[in-house]
């Protein structure tokens, strides 16, 4: 039974199951695939036979062999191309339903004895594509010694549309049963990578489930949108490693047109020292990769490309040290699923990256701006002051200066939210920050009493229990300030604003530092959330602008029935982003004509922890 195929695998499939004779891992199949090779054998009278079905990477794998011991070690899991398959059965004899291919005799030989080059073998077809059989039944050395009859092949005919319909209904069940496993641990993965918001974190979350799921020893991640590349060897001695990932990095970029070849015909590509499976040749590089493979310790390399729509955006490169380890087609197909979600993953980390960089720049350039308008602004003020001082009262030029002292006025305290915004951009809350929201919600109301008093807003506020959250005490003053300006500027001919502090025990809240409270959380983090509410009876805010009423800059268009000019649009971001970094939340309801109400949640501090 003499056919081209690759080396076969002896140290099993970590894929499927990490065993010698895993290459199918549902064990009744794969004795039941032996029985029809042990039936082939009794029904057409020879010793030996094979079964190898059809996979996705366009190559025929022996998933069953009857025969000796040295035999059924070379051929099972062993591999032979489609296209040299088709090419046999395009030059063999058809025997009705058979294919003979005979080795070639020498004059006088007797053309009736069996040749040990001989090959007969079964296309079945069992699925919709009649042209490309879909597995082969080999059979080899007759008992008689001699080419089998016309009874021996009508038996074997037979034998083999039962066995077709056998292996139909075993290969679905199979296929259904292994994609399942495999989906779910692709899953798994798909989500640890879309939870990650740097390539960096991509590799570091991803990279031991990756070597975990296809049983790899190295893998290297090249990104190529900054050409950076990423090598994890793994196994290797620590004086050997900085070797290792500088080849790991040259066998990378040599795989970098193969790899984008492969995305092109969503195909990965597989390079070993006896198989290669790729979706057209290697070219030039075919040269070099022995070379360097042979460096990096590696019998076989995967390279799966990562993609997004028609761009590769990446490639991760796995190898196996072990000659005897090939890569399975369940693999192969597993490898571009993961490339799909994995080249998401990516292209989400570049566009976050990007983001956090455009956003970092505006805030310099933000507070480059504040700072250097605040100067001549604090000039301005002083002397409209002494200009006022020599005017009188009520005369146009005293109006006049009213206006401007108002204009300054207001670019001032917009500069001040800008200087303040870009603050708190740049810097983190410390870990052990705390203040009591009760003290600065008592100093901001009385610093603002007077200005609701001017609108004719009442003031309603509970006395608010000790409520001890994370934050400081000045921006804790902001963020009530922030709340209560808002509301007290939302009343036209005057109404009530209402303030309260809920204590909510058992609660659960995201800390920023990556800690969930709940009942088993470390010291300084409880399970208390305390609910500061500012509920106004102003003129509300329509439905349509409530989802971006806390972005920066965001202005809800002028109301013409409120008597003063709209600010920046910084006052609710501001009081989210202080919000946000004590790992709370900031909830908004309104209704046109019937007010607004803003809850803002945040993490309770216990007593224990450090101030």
């Amino acid at each position: 039974m003499e056919t081209a195929v690759s080396a076969p695998p002896h140290g099993g499939l970590p894929f499927l199951a990490r065993a010698r004779d895993a290459l199918i891992s549902d064990v009744p199949t794969r004795e039941t695939f032996e029985l029809i090779t042990r039936g082939a054998c009794e029904a057409s009278g020879f010793r030996a036979a094979a079964l190898a079905l059809l996979r996705t990477t366009d190559e025929y794998e022996y998933v069953a062999v009857s025969a000796d011991g040295r035999t059924r070690t070379e051929l099972l899991g062993g591999h032979v191309s489609l296209s040299a398959m088709l090419a046999e059965i395009e030059n063999a004899e058809q025997w009705g339903g058979l294919r003979y291919l005979p080795a070639p005799r020498a004059p006088g030989d007797d053309h009736e004895q069996w040749h040990a080059d001989d090959i007969l073998f079964v296309p079945l077809v069992t699925g919709e594509d009649r042209a490309t059989p879909s597995a082969l039944l080999f059979v080899d050395d007759p008992v008689d010694g001699r080419r089998p009859g016309p009874a021996a092949r009508e038996r074997l005919a037979t034998y083999a549309g039962h066995a077709q319909a056998l292996i139909r209904f075993l290969d679905r069940q199979l296929s259904a049963r292994e994609r399942i496993d495999s989906a779910a641990r692709e899953r798994q993965i798909s989500r640890i990578a879309a939870e990650q918001r740097s390539v960096e974190d991509l590799v570091a979350a991803c990279s031991a489930p990756l070597l975990d799921l296809f049983g790899a020893d190295d893998i290297v991640w090249h990104d190529l949108v900054t050409g950076q590349m990423h090598p994890l060897p793994n196994g290797v001695p620590a004086g050997d490693a900085e070797a290792q990932e500088s080849t790991l990095i040259e066998l990378a970029r040599l795989a970098v047109a193969p790899t984008v070849s492969g995305w092109e015909h969503r195909r990965a590509v597989v390079v070993g020292a006896h198989r290669v499976v790729a979706p057209g040749p290697l070219g030039d590089i075919a040269r070099h990769l022995p070379e360097v493979m042979d460096r990096a310790g590696a019998a076989s390399v995967m390279l799966v490309p990562l993609g997004v729509r028609d761009t590769v955006v990446g490639t991760v490169l796995l190898t196996r040290h072990d000659a005897d380890l090939e890569w399975q087609h369940l693999e192969l197909e597993a490898a571009i699923e993961l490339g799909g979600a994995l080249g998401r993953a990516v292209q989400t980390c570049h566009l976050f990256a990007r983001e956090q960089s455009s956003a970092a720049e505006k805030q310099r350039v933000l507070a480059t701006l504040a700072h250097d308008l605040k100067n001549p602004l604090t000039a301005l003020r002083g002397y409209q002051e002494l200009l006022a001082e020599t005017l009188d009262p009520g005369t146009p030029e005293a109006q006049l200066l009213d206006r401007v002292a108002r204009a300054t006025g207001y670019l001032t305290t917009t500069i001040d939210a800008l200087l303040l915004l870009a603050q708190l951009q740049a810097t983190d809350l410390a870990d052990d920050a705390s203040a009591d929201l009760s003290s600065a919600v008592r100093a901001t109301v009385a610093d603002l009493s007077a200005a609701a008093a001017e609108r004719g807003v009442t003031l309603v506020v509970e006395d608010p229990p000790t409520a001890r959250v994370r934050g400081t005490e000045l921006e804790l003053r902001e963020l009530v300030a922030r709340l209560l300006q808002n509301a007290i500027g939302a009343h036209v001919d005057g109404g009530t604003v209402t303030l309260t502090v809920r204590r909510q025990p058992d609660a659960v809240i995201d800390d920023p530092r990556g800690v969930r409270a709940g009942p088993a959380e470390p010291a300084g983090v409880s399970t208390t959330a305390y609910v500061l509410t500012v509920e106004d009876t102003g003129i509300g805010i329509a439905a349509e602008h409530l989802g971006r009423i806390t972005d920066e800059f965001y202005v809800v268009p002028r109301r013409t029935t409120r008597p003063e000019p709209d600010g920046p649009g910084l006052g609710l971001s501001i009081a989210r982003r202080i919000t946000e970094r004590s790992g709370g939340t900031l909830d908004i309801d309104s209704r046109v004509g019937r007010g607004t109400t803003v809850a803002v949640r945040l993490a309770g501090i216990s007593e224990g922890a450090d101030r």
